[in-house]
C-alpha cells in the first residue's frame, strides 16, 4: 500500500507492534490492522488489542514523565521516523469461544 508506510515488527515478548510513518496516515495504518485481525482469526490464530503501552507512552511526551513505555516501543524500530499505533498479544486460544449471536443484515445497514 503506497499510503501507508507500516510494517509488524520482530514479536518481542509475545507483543506485535504494528508502526505507521505519518500520523495521517492513522486510519490507513488501522485498516491494515483489522485487515491482519481479520487474517489471524482466519487462520486460527487469537489477538487481544492491548492499547495501554500506546496510552503510556503518548502520556510520557508530557513534561517530567520518564519515557520507560516509549522507550521500549521504539527500541525494536530500525526506522526512527516510524511509531507504534497500536500493539497485540498473540497467541492461539486454549479453548473454542461460544458464538455470539448475530443481527440480520437488514437490520443493521442503514440506508
Amino acid at each position: 500500500m503506497p499510503w501507508c508506510r507500516a510494517l509488524v515488527s520482530k514479536a518481542r515478548e509475545g507483543i506485535g507492534e504494528l508502526m505507521s510513518a505519518l500520523d495521517a496516515q492513522r486510519i490507513g495504518a488501522a485498516r491494515l490492522r483489522q485487515g491482519v485481525h481479520l487474517w489471524a482469526v482466519e487462520e486460527g490464530v487469537s489477538l487481544q488489542h492491548m492499547n495501554r503501552p500506546t496510552e503510556r507512552a503518548d502520556r510520557e511526551a508530557g513534561p517530567g514523565i520518564p519515557p520507560r513505555f516509549g522507550d521500549a516501543l521504539r527500541e525494536p524500530i530500525p526506522d526512527r521516523g516510524l511509531q507504534a499505533l497500536s500493539a497485540s498479544r498473540v497467541g492461539y486460544a486454549g479453548e473454542v469461544a461460544a458464538l455470539s449471536p448475530r443481527r440480520e443484515l437488514d437490520r443493521v445497514v442503514v440506508r
